[in-house]
């Protein structure tokens, strides 16, 4: 009890007594499910993103990415959910990671940046161990899968992994895949998603399947 508190209340609050505000946080926490991931497409039809240089829009890669991922994940029998609301809630996207054992925002950089890379986002301050450590894996598995630099893990303090590390979800990422504004058409930003979802698919399940 004194280091849920310590963690989840703070330091000056560690007492060892379950009192009122302790257990209103216990059951704002429900337990982590043992393999259960929440699938972000990141941006919106609202906040599409950035673009290809063709038009096409990120928010359609990375929704095109959460199937493919959720569908693999479907196939290995671990469960897997898209959050993607009508609307665009940024701040309670995050918040909907508890009782998930991994929360995976799918992205596509921007910017044209060379030489260009792919990333695994990881909050600076609260990210857990097990976070990191993902993201280094998954950062690697999607780079090679699709020819590109592999700059492992970047520290963002994006409102979706802030909040995400905020709940008892134990690994919360944000994979940026490649610079979809390099990307001249649709159909090419659409081989290289593709490419990008199976290696983050496979990565997940080699990370939540039973030894």
């Amino acid at each position: 009890m004194e280091n849920f508190q310590r963690e989840h209340l703070g330091t000056s609050e560690v007492t060892g007594i379950v009192d009122e505000r302790t257990w209103n946080e216990i059951i704002d926490r429900p337990p982590v499910r043992r393999a259960a991931v929440l699938i972000d497409p990141g941006h919106s039809p609202i906040h599409p993103g950035t673009a290809a240089k063709d038009g096409t829009p990120e928010y359609d890669m990375n929704l095109l990415q959460a199937k493919i991922v959720k569908a693999e994940l479907d196939r290995a029998k671990i469960p897997a959910d898209i959050f993607d609301p009508v609307g665009d809630p940024r701040d309670s996207i995050g918040q909907k990671a508890a009782g998930y054992s991994m929360f995976l925002s799918l992205h596509h950089n921007a910017t044209d940046r060379k030489p260009h890379y792919t990333c695994v986002m990881v909050h600076p301050t609260k990210a857990k161990p097990q976070s990191i450590a993902f993201a280094k894996k998954l950062s690697t598995a999607v780079a090679n899968a699709i020819g590109q630099k592999d700059f492992g893990v970047m520290k963002n303090s994006v409102t979706v992994l802030s909040t995400s590390e905020n709940t008892n979800c134990p690994i919360c990422v944000l994979c940026e895949s490649y610079f979809l504004d390099a990307i001249a058409t649709g159909a090419e930003a659409e081989k290289l998603s593709t490419k990008a979802a199976y290696a983050i698919a496979s990565t997940v399940i080699a990370e939540l399947s039973p030894a």
